[in-house]
């Protein structure tokens, strides 16, 4: 169980960091993020100090849809 813990942290690093380089890329990018198979955002999210153009229980359901797209794609 520790051993998923550690596993899951350093994914979650990797995938957060993942995230600050596309940041990095442009200004302009407003949000980046992993969603998780169950459309739970794991990682990143919007870019500090810019406001999100949707409300808050928008984008849940946004990430879950994009969860179930990404499904049918693989």
């Amino acid at each position: 169980m520790i051993k998923d813990i550690m596993a899951s942290n350093n994914s979650h690093d990797h995938f957060q960091r993942l995230c600050d380089s596309i940041f990095a890329i442009s200004p302009n990018i407003r949000f980046v993020g992993v969603i998780g198979k169950m459309g739970r955002l794991a990682s990143g999210g919007m870019r500090v100090d810019v406001e999100s153009m949707e409300r808050k229980e928008n984008s849940s359901k946004l990430y879950i849809e994009f969860a179930l797209r990404s499904c049918f794609l693989v």
